[in-house]
C-alpha cells in the first residue's frame, strides 16, 4: 500500500471513529434527560440506550480495525433509528423535539459515512415514524404514554414532513458529500498518478547518473611525472559539467572541462554527446584550437536550434617538456601556482553550440616542476550561500595557495570547503575540478632519436602498407615513440620476416619502454603458443589476466586447459 492509500484508509479511520464517539456523546446525553424530565418507559429506553453504547463499543473496535465496518455501520443507524422512534413515542410523537435529533442522527450519516447510509436511515426511520403515527391514528399506542391529542389531518401532515424533511436534508447532505468524495477521490488518484510518475523519473534519473559516472570515469591519471585528479559533483542527480583526462594521439595529456547551460537531465544529455564530438574531433589532430573548433561545430548542429549552449577550455600537456596549451570559449580563467606565485591564465573564444566556423585562439606557456594548474567550471567560485554571499574566487586562491597536498586530495579538499558554505543547503549549480600537478622537472627530448609521435605514426603506417621490412626495423631499431598498438602491428610483420625470437626481443623492448602492459603480455602469450611453447604461453597469458580480465589472456588460457 503506497502513502496515498493509507492516507485515504486513514481519513476514512477517522471519519468512522468521529461517528462512534460522537454516538456515545448522545447517548449518555439522551439517558440524562429522558431520566431528568422523568418522561414515560424512561427505564426501557434507558436500557436500550446502554445496549446500543455495548454496540458502540463493538463498532469501535470494528472500525479501528477496519473489519466488517459495512456491516457495523448498518448496524449502528439501526439501533439509533429505533431509540430515537423509541423516544418519541415516549414522549408525545409528534411534538417531541426528539424528531429534530432524528434529522439530525439522518444527516449526521451522511456526514460521516455515505450516501447510501443516509438514505438508509432516512427510509428506516420515515418507515418506523410513519408506523408510530398510524399506530396512534388507530388508537393503538398505550395510554401511559400521554400523547397529546392531534387532529387526523395535522398528525398525517407531521408523518410526511418530517419524513419530507428527512429525505430532503439527506439529499442535500448527502450530494454535497458526494461531490466532495468525488474530488477527494480525483485528488487521491491524481496522487497515485503523481507519485507513480515521480517513481518512474526519480528511477529514470537514477539511471541516467549511473550513464553519466560512466562517462566520467577516467577521473585521473597519475605516473611519476604528472598528476592529473578531477571530480564532479552536479547540482541534481545529473548535471551538464563535464571534463575528460585523455590522451591525444600524438602522447600529449589533454585535459577538457566544459559547463552546458542548464541543469537536469537535457543538460546531461548534451554531455553525453559532448564525449563523442571530443572523441572524433582530437583523433588525429594536435592543434588544440582545430579541435575546439570541430567540437564547435558538432555542438551547432546538435543544440544550435534550442536554449543550450556551452562553455569550454580544452588543455594539452606535453609529458616531456611540460609545454602547456590552451584554448578556451568563454570559460572561466585557470589558476597556475608556480614557486609561490599565483597567476591567471585567460583564454579568449566564445561560447560554443551557436555559431559554426569559429576560430579559438591557443596560447602557450611552460609548465615546470612544483606547479599547480586549477581547471574549474563557474560552479566553484560562484557557490552561492543562503544569505547571498558567493564562496568565490579568493577562498579558492587561498585554498590553493596554503595547500600542500597531492593533485586528488586537494581537489576533494575544495568539495569538502564548498559542500561545507553550503552548510545544509542545496548546492545552487554544478561544480567541477581538476587539479594538475607537475612533479618532475621537464626533460629535452631529441627529436632524431624519437622523433615526432605523428610523423612516426604516419611513418609506420606507410610501412605498413608497403610491407617495407627494412623501414619496419629502422623506426623499431630507433626505440620511437609509438602507440602500443602501433608498436604491435609492425611487431607482427617483422615476425613473418624474422621469426620468433626476434619479435619477442622487441617485444620485450617495448616492455622496458612502457611496463608491463597486458597488451604486450598477451602478444608475447600468442607468439609461444603459436609456436606451441604452451609453459611460456601460459605464464604471460596469466600476467596478463591478471592486469586486464576483459582481454583475450582468458580465452586462450581456457583454450589451453580444454586442450590438456
Amino acid at each position: 500500500m503506497n502513502h496515498l492509500a493509507t492516507e485515504k484508509t486513514q481519513r476514512y479511520r477517522k471519519q468512522l471513529l468521529a461517528a462512534v464517539y460522537t454516538r456515545y456523546f448522545w447517548i449518555a446525553l439522551s439517558a440524562a434527560l429522558i431520566n431528568w424530565f422523568k418522561i414515560p418507559f424512561a427505564g426501557y429506553i434507558t436500557i436500550a440506550g446502554a445496549a446500543l453504547a455495548v454496540m458502540n463499543t463493538i463498532a469501535l473496535i470494528s472500525f479501528w480495525n477496519l473489519k466488517g465496518d459495512r456491516v457495523m455501520i448498518y448496524f449502528m443507524i439501526s439501533s439509533d433509528s429505533l431509540v430515537l422512534l423509541y423516544a418519541l413515542s415516549a414522549t408525545g410523537l409528534f411534538s417531541s423535539p426528539f424528531t429534530m435529533v432524528l434529522i439530525v442522527v439522518a444527516a449526521f450519516t451522511v456526514l460521516v459515512t455515505d450516501l447510501k447510509y443516509g438514505f438508509f436511515t432516512a427510509a428506516f426511520s420515515s418507515t418506523g415514524y410513519c408506523v408510530l403515527g398510524i399506530l396512534y391514528l388507530l388508537g393503538k399506542l398505550p395510554p401511559e404514554l400521554n400523547i397529546p391529542a392531534y387532529n387526523n389531518i395535522m398528525a398525517i401532515l407531521h408523518m410526511v414532513v418530517v419524513s419530507t424533511a428527512l429525505f430532503t436534508v439527506v439529499g442535500i447532505l448527502g450530494f454535497v458529500v458526494l461531490r466532495l468524495q468525488k474530488s477527494e477521490a480525483s485528488y487521491f488518484d491524481q496522487g497515485r498518478v503523481l507519485a507513480e510518475r515521480n517513481h518512474e523519473m526519480s528511477s529514470d534519473m537514477a539511471i541516467a547518473a549511473t550513464v553519466q559516472k560512466a562517462i566520467q570515469a577516467n577521473h585521473e591519471y597519475s605516473d611519476d611525472r604528472l598528476s592529473v585528479a578531477g571530480k564532479m559533483k552536479p547540482m541534481l542527480e545529473v548535471g551538464g559539467d563535464y571534463f575528460e583526462i585523455f590522451r591525444f594521439d600524438s602522447g600529449e595529456i589533454g585535459v577538457f572541462v566544459a559547463d552546458v547551460s542548464g541543469h537536469g537531465a537535457g543538460s546531461a544529455l548534451i554531455t553525453a554527446m559532448l564525449k563523442v564530438s571530443l572523441e572524433n574531433a582530437a583523433k588525429g589532430e594536435r592543434d588544440t584550437g582545430r579541435v575546439l573548433g570541430k567540437i564547435n561545430d558538432d555542438m551547432c548542429r546538435i543544440i544550435g536550434q534550442t536554449d543550450f549552449y556551452l562553455t569550454g577550455i580544452l588543455c594539452k600537456i606535453n609529458p616531456d617538456s611540460f609545454e602547456l596549451e590552451y584554448c578556451g570559449a568563454a570559460h572561466p580563467e585557470m589558476f597556475l601556482l608556480s614557486e609561490g606565485t599565483l597567476q591567471s591564465l585567460e583564454s579568449e573564444g566564445t561560447i560554443l553550440g551557436k555559431l559554426p566556423a569559429l576560430t579559438f585562439p591557443v596560447r602557450r606557456t611552460a609548465l615546470k616542476k612544483g606547479d599547480r594548474l586549477l581547471i574549474y567550471t563557474d560552479g566553484i567560485t560562484e557557490a552561492r550561500h543562503k544569505n547571498g554571499e558567493f564562496w568565490g574566487e579568493s577562498r579558492l586562491q587561498e585554498l590553493l595557495k596554503d595547500s600542500a597536498v597531492g593533485a586528488k586530495q586537494f581537489t576533494a579538499a575544495v568539495f569538502a570547503a564548498t559542500d561545507h558554505f553550503f552548510g545544509t543547503e542545496n548546492a545552487n549549480d554544478d561544480r567541477t575540478l581538476v587539479t594538475v600537478d607537475i612533479l618532475a622537472e621537464p626533460r629535452a627530448v631529441s627529436r632524431a632519436a624519437s622523433g615526432d609521435l605523428v610523423e612516426n605514426i604516419e611513418l609506420s603506417r606507410a610501412a605498413l602498407a608497403e610491407g617495407n621490412i627494412q623501414r619496419i626495423e629502422e623506426i623499431l631499431a630507433k626505440n620511437v615513440t609509438l602507440p602500443i598498438r602501433a608498436a604491435i602491428s609492425l611487431i607482427r610483420v617483422l615476425k613473418k620476416q624474422r621469426g620468433l625470437d626476434a619479435a619477442v626481443k622487441q617485444l620485450h623492448n617495448e616492455i622496458a619502454k612502457h611496463g608491463e602492459h597486458p597488451l604486450l603480455l598477451e602478444e608475447i602469450g600468442r607468439n609461444y603458443f603459436s609456436a606451441g611453447k604452451t609453459e611460456e604461453a601460459r605464464r604471460y597469458f596469466e600476467l596478463a589476466a591478471a592486469k586486464d580480465k576483459a582481454g583475450y589472456s582468458g580465452y586462450y588460457l581456457a583454450k589451453m586447459r580444454a586442450q590438456t
